[in-house]
């Protein structure tokens, strides 16, 4: 017999193109197991928001951090430590000019 997980993951979604967090946020609206508890627009909100909320997962759009890759994310980590399970993942919207 294999027991359901009552777990919620809680995410929140670290976007700089709105489009992209509308897409998201009507994705994970209806999962029955994890919820989308923020979201952010720049860097500055992220870090309010995950020290707020203190998600399981942060996805991050990689355009938000400026290159400064590991430095926001050991800084996301610091901001909920108590969460063993938060991850950052890296998002990116490939720019091709024509």
């Amino acid at each position: 017999m294999v027991e359901e997980s009552h777990t919620e993951i809680r995410l929140l979604v670290a976007e700089s193109f709105e489009l992209v967090r509308i897409g998201l946020r009507s994705l994970f609206e209806n999962h029955h197991s994890i919820r989308l508890v923020a979201e952010a627009n720049s860097i500055e909100d992220l870090f309010k928001l995950a020290a707020q909320h203190k998600p399981d997962i942060v996805l991050m759009d990689l355009q938000l951090s400026g290159g400064n890759y590991a430095e926001h994310i050991t800084k996301l980590l610091h901001a909920c430590p108590q969460k063993a399970r938060c991850w950052p993942f890296l998002t990116r919207i490939a720019n091709k000019r024509t």
